[in-house]
């Protein structure tokens, strides 16, 4: 069982617990490959960083065969550029996550920004972290844009 299932019961509602027990879930490319799914389904969900002297994050979902532009953020969120960078891994840690498994959720949890590729949002399903390493949660895109995610060009 997973830890976050009352939460995700509540504001997914449809999912799917994806486990992947022969793989931690650290790389996209992997977790495409032990699942056998196009790789742009297994979304990433990033951590940015506002420097404004405040412990500000964003989080941004992306298809795992793309990168984050953090030019095309900083537009979609109107902060400079060199105001932006992503999180180190101790910025994610103090969040109360660890690299490769940050769940979507992280919105509702942290009360984090949050803004999800316009591309992902064209999927009929997504693979993200269900913030273990051992599994995913597979489930309709749009659901994002109920848990505080905003549609953006990040890629």
């Amino acid at each position: 069982m997973i830890k976050r299932k009352k939460l995700f019961d509540e504001v997914l509602k449809e999912y799917e617990v994806v486990p992947h027990p022969e793989y931690n879930g650290l790389k996209s490319e992997k977790v495409s490959e032990v699942l056998n799914i196009p790789l742009e389904y297994v979304v990433k969900c990033l951590i940015v960083k506002v420097l404004k002297g405040t412990e500000e994050y964003i989080a941004c979902i992306i298809s795992g065969d793309r990168r984050l532009s953090i030019g095309k953020l900083s537009k979609t969120i109107n902060v400079p550029k060199k105001k932006l960078r992503l999180a180190l891994p101790k910025e994610i840690e103090t969040l109360g996550y660890s690299i490769g498994c940050i769940p979507p959720t992280i919105t509702i949890e942290k009360h984090v920004e949050g803004c999800v590729d316009m591309e992902v949002l064209k999927l009929p399903f997504i693979i993200a972290s269900a913030g273990e390493k051992f599994y995913g949660i597979k489930f309709n895109p749009t659901i994002l844009l109920n848990i505080g995610y905003k549609p953006a060009i990040l890629t």
